[in-house]
């Protein structure tokens, strides 16, 4: 992430970001569906000797990736900079502290949609491909549908919007899952959320990209995606408790609160900036 704040220009950013998490979706199907497809085939043993190859293969590559300042600049060189400064910048807390409802929220119904389909009798299988399918079909078709309306607004519009349509959209399956077939409706949440995922990771990292300080995005970038890493698994950590006390139909409905609660903090935060922006 860090490595496109620096090496892709302001206009390129948005399609970056939905490559990345495409590219995001194949590894997770080579290390998940295919994997475990591997796996009742041939054993646990091959199949990961077979992954372990993959990665080799992939880790050669980094001897052939450039350096992002050289390639804009030749006379430019990285700077030197400190964890402390980053700590101190209140602008990257504000936006660690903004987005954490949502990542919260996706995360707990993103670590509960395949346990459903598991209680529903679904095999280890099936669900990966379910999961590898749904990932690969949705990050297709959102992320550069999402980049593309991204590059036409302010990232911080892109922000409060791309959250508040999330919202409403589960807010609407938490509604229909209530109608639907049980095992329809598991399959279809698998869907919806890597739909989510995938607005998601185009939204903020466009949107991170844009607050990025010149010369400083790479860790600036990096730190945030560390936070929601860290807002991740707090909500990684809730979802069983979650599901197990008040069923899987509310962790739909606790992701759809937590972009509704973005979305606002977003909105608040742009219109407190064009208010204190002509005082300045």
């Amino acid at each position: 992430m860090g490595y496109i704040a620096e090496a892709l220009d302001s206009g390129e950013r948005p399609l970056g970001a939905a490559l990345l998490g495409w590219g995001r979706v194949i590894g997770h199907v080579i290390g998940g569906a295919v994997c475990l497809q591997l796996i009742e085939i041939v054993g646990w043993r091959p199949a990961l000797l077979s992954l372990a190859v993959v990665l080799a293969a992939f880790a050669g590559w980094v001897f052939a990736i450039p350096e992002p300042f050289l390639c804009k600049d030749l006379s430019r060189s990285p700077q030197r900079l400190s964890i402390f400064a980053i700590l101190r910048n209140n602008g990257l807390w504000t936006t660690a502290a903004l987005i954490a409802p949502g990542v919260i929220g996706i995360a707990v119904a993103f670590a509960t949609v395949q346990l459903r389909l598991v209680d529903l009798g679904f095999a280890a299988a099936d669900i990966g491909w379910i999961g590898a399918l749904s990932n690969v079909v949705t990050y297709t078709i959102m992320a550069p549908l999402t980049s593309a309306i991204l590059a036409r607004m302010a990232p911080q519009r892109g922000l409060i919007w791309g959250c508040a349509v999330l919202a409403i959209g589960f807010g609407a399956l938490s509604i229909i899952d209530r109608y639907v077939d049980v095992r329809v409706s598991a399959v279809g949440s698998v869907g919806f959320v890597f739909a989510a995922l995938a607005v998601q990771h185009v939204t903020f990292t466009n949107w991170f990209l844009g607050l990025a300080r010149p010369g400083k995005a790479g860790t600036d970038v990096t730190f945030l995606t560390s936070a929601m890493s860290a807002f991740a698994l707090a909500g990684f950590a809730s979802s069983g408790f979650i599901a197990a006390r008040l069923g899987y139909g509310v962790t739909l409905i606790v992701p759809g609160l937590g972009y509704a609660l973005s979305a606002l903090l977003a909105a608040a935060l742009l219109r407190h900036s064009a208010t204190v922006a002509p005082k300045e």
